[in-house]
């Protein structure tokens, strides 16, 4: 499932680069913030590296935690 999760984060950032494209010039090279849960198969030692390459910042959540801070979770 990393290689399945690769090609996501591939995708994640093609539409990152594509926002940053609308952003005012001055702020286009900020750094960005992507949250994501601490599943294993989130981890991918090549999708960090692009990220950190892309200056996209990764914050990690722990696993089985995104319920109780996302208030619009529903879990059953």
């Amino acid at each position: 499932t990393k290689n399945t999760f690769l090609l996501l984060f591939i995708l994640i950032i093609s539409q990152i680069q594509q926002y940053r494209l609308t952003l005012y010039e001055k702020i286009q090279n900020d750094s960005i913030l992507l949250i994501i849960d601490g599943v294993i198969s989130h981890i991918s030692f090549n999708a960090a590296y692009i990220f950190y390459l892309l200056d996209i910042d990764l914050l990690l959540i722990p696993l089985h935690t995104s319920h109780l801070l996302s208030p619009f979770d529903v879990s059953l």
